[in-house]
């Protein structure tokens, strides 16, 4: 039961309030009245929400233990469930205080064990960093030196002489591995193997490596599947 402060509400310093229970004819045989006094001392002026929340799980596990004993339960049948991270109710407690009171566990979430949250992410942004990494760690040697050296050859703004090594040494590998193992699949790996190492030390940019992926993709799955060629 909740009375909001602005209701003002006043106590009667001796009577108090009476909750009073009737139990429903349509569920009981012979229905039976609970009067509950409430006095000034049981009323909480907490206002802020996390604080209502673990007042109000409070109360909702003295009740459940209330009814544990009314009703001689004990585990693994009573309403409450005792573990390393604390007290909650128990699956049972859960269906009982659910169907009791609705929306319980939006008012009182450290009453149950699990607990759905609305995670705050912040948007993922991507940069050049890791790229213009690669592109510059030979900045001041002499491998540095050779690649400017390659580019001005052949007057491109990329270096094209280590491009051209590169796929020298994958057509090599790829020619040298199929005539050992007569596999063109283990040759493929190994190329692959690389491709990668050649892009992580910079003779290539990795936008080219991702080309050379999606190729491979669509190359497999034609393959995988069968399409016709």
């Amino acid at each position: 039961m909740n009375f909001a402060a602005a209701e003002g509400l006043l106590w009667d310093p001796i009577a108090g309030y009476t909750l009073r229970l009737n139990e429903s004819p349509l569920t009981f045989l012979a229905p039976v009245t609970f009067d509950y006094p409430i006095n000034s001392v049981d009323y909480s002026a907490t206002v802020i929400t996390t604080e209502v929340q673990a007042e109000l799980a409070l109360d909702i596990l003295l009740i459940a233990h209330d009814l544990d004993v009314q009703w001689a339960f004990s585990p693994p049948n009573s309403l409450i469930n005792d573990d390393e991270t604390g007290r909650t109710l128990s699956i049972f407690g859960q269906a009982y205080f659910r169907g009791t009171i609705f929306g319980l566990q939006a008012l009182a979430p450290s009453l149950f064990p699990l607990a759905v949250t609305e995670i705050d992410l912040a948007d993922r942004t991507w940069t050049d960093a890791y790229i213009a990494t690669l592109e510059t760690q030979y900045a001041g040697t002499w491998v540095q030196t050779a690649k400017d050296a390659g580019a001005d050859m052949f007057d491109t703004t990329g270096d094209l002489v280590s491009t051209l090594m590169v796929m020298g040494g994958v057509i090599a590998l790829f020619v040298g591995n199929t005539q050992l193992t007569n596999n063109h699949w283990d040759a493929a790996l190994d190329v692959s193997l690389l491709l990668v190492i050649s892009a992580k030390l910079g003779f290539y940019g990795l936008g080219y490596l991702g080309l050379i992926v999606a190729i491979c993709w669509i190359y497999t799955g034609m393959r995988l599947f069968k399409f016709p060629h």
